[in-house]
């Protein structure tokens, strides 16, 4: 026998409701009022000096339809036009490329080549201290590991500094000292190498900053 649940069975379809509501509010740029009393060369010149292609129009189109308003596109796309001037300088490029954010290549060919030179000046810096954090953490892991081995040494020089154990027990001891004593020299010449190569790249960053134009 099938039990069913319809209460159960119109929550569920309520909370999905509530949750499409609630994706679709999180994709909206423009609610009812806004689209009422637009102006779209304000709204297009903000868009344009956060560096949106003109495609940013769409959603705004999509919103104000659900309103029954049209979007201005030719007073739209000059204001944005305008905000671009003020996005397309080589700082703003330099602060996109650092802080690992996409360019949609929307900047006017006159101001595009320096912008550019700001932005992949940027992405160096951005990319260089991916790579330091990245000898960091394999430093660390090299440090865990030495820590595990000289965890596993202790209680063979505590027993080691004992006076009251045989000869045979005694050789046993040193046999595993020995290996462990090895790997443990071996872990720090590795902890050496390793923080050359972090010095070597935050030296690598501090000259890619140096060269820094802006």
């Amino acid at each position: 026998m099938i039990i069913r649940f319809p209460g159960k069975r119109i929550f569920l379809i309520w909370t999905t409701f509530i949750s499409y509501l609630v994706v679709l509010s999180g994709c909206t740029t423009l609610g009812q009022d806004e689209c009422l009393y637009a102006d779209w060369l304000t709204i297009g010149y903000e868009d344009g000096a956060q560096g949106y292609p003109a495609s940013r129009i769409d959603s705004h189109r999509k919103d104000c339809a659900r309103h029954g308003i049209t979007a201005d596109f030719n007073r739209y796309e000059q204001g944005r036009l305008e905000g671009l001037r003020e996005y397309c300088m080589p700082q703003k490029g330099y602060n996109l490329g650092t802080s690992d954010r996409q360019y949609y290549y929307v900047c006017p060919q006159d101001l595009e080549a320096a912008f550019l030179k700001g932005y992949y000046h940027g992405r160096n810096v951005h990319l260089a201290q991916i790579e330091i954090k990245r000898q960091e953490e394999k430093l660390q892991e090299i440090h865990d590991e030495l820590s595990s081995v000289e965890k596993d040494l202790h209680p063979y020089e505590e027993e080691l500094a004992r006076d009251d154990i045989g000869p045979q027990r005694r050789n046993e001891l040193l046999d595993v000292f020995k290996i462990l004593t090895e790997q443990r020299r071996y872990i720090l010449d590795k902890i050496s190498q390793q923080e050359a190569i972090l010095g070597t790249s935050r030296l690598n960053l501090k000259e890619i900053i140096t060269q820094n134009p802006y």
